[in-house]
Parts: C-alpha cells; structure tokens; sequence
C-alpha cells in the first residue's frame, strides 16, 4: 500500500497511521497475505518507525528504486537501515529533473547505479522477488525486458 507523506513521527496523525496500520495487518494475516508499504518519500527513520509499531501482524516494505531518486534519498542508505523489512523490491530506473521529481526512463539508462545496487540487495541477505516495473513510457513491455537481460548481464 502507499501510506503517503508521513512527515514525522512526532506529528499528532502518527499514533492513528499506526493503528491503522497494525489493523490492516491484522486483516492480512487473517486472509493469509502480507501487507507491505512503499516507501515513496517518508525517510528511512519514519519508514523503521512505522513498521517497528505494527505488532499485530506482519508488515513489510517495498523498495522501489525510483522512488529512490525522485525524493532524493540515498539509496544504499536507505537499504541498509531497513533490509531487514524490505521484503519485495520494485525495480525502475528514474532521471531526477533540476525542476521537478523526475521522469521514468527505461532500466540502466537513469540514475540507479545497478551495479551497486544489485551485490548490495545480495549482502543483505535477500531471498524475495526483484520485480523490474515499467509506468511510463511507449514500449513499457520491450523495456521490462531489455531492463532484466541488461540486469542479468551484471549479475555474477
């Protein structure tokens, strides 16, 4: 799910997001799925925030690489504080524009440094699914696969 801005935890919505938060949970492990949150751009330390409180069913997030650049975080920073909770990674590529977010561009020609990312996703430890996603663009389906042969190719 995508929780939205949450902009601090010291804010007067924070107890009822995670109230919320641990009941959707709670439902999901009642109907046998796992709820999961996108990071979009709360920090780190309010993403480990939120799902340190949710103690009523499981939770987990998904790390979606563009995200990454559009709120300007860092992203092995970011991995590394909250690989333990990560548990689906949604692989995009993104520009950041001097103006605006950024745009979407097809995987391997952004800013995500792959050749980074993926033997970090491996030191952590990660056994899930690594999703290349494609929102934008004309050929979103020749792009998904470009994206994985070009992912495969720096692979060991």
């Amino acid at each position: 799910i995508h929780p939205g801005m949450i902009q601090s935890t010291d804010t007067g919505h924070f107890p009822m997001i995670c109230e919320v938060l641990n009941d959707l949970a709670r439902h999901a492990s009642h109907v046998g799925t796992d709820l999961c949150l996108a990071c979009e751009k709360n920090s780190s330390a309010v993403m480990r925030e939120l799902v340190s409180r949710v103690t009523n069913g499981f939770i987990g997030i998904d790390f979606d690489t563009a995200e990454m650049i559009y709120s300007r975080q860092d992203p092995e920073a970011t991995i590394r504080e909250l690989y333990t909770w990560i548990k689906s990674y949604r692989l995009r590529d993104a520009i950041r524009e001097m103006d605006g977010e950024g745009s979407e561009v097809a995987l391997g020609k952004g800013m995500v440094v792959w050749d980074h990312f993926l033997p970090l996703v491996m030191e952590t430890g990660y056994q899930g699914w690594l999703t290349v996603d494609r929102t934008q663009g004309e050929n979103k389906i020749e792009d998904c696969r470009t994206g994985i042969s070009y992912l495969n190719s720096l692979l060991p």
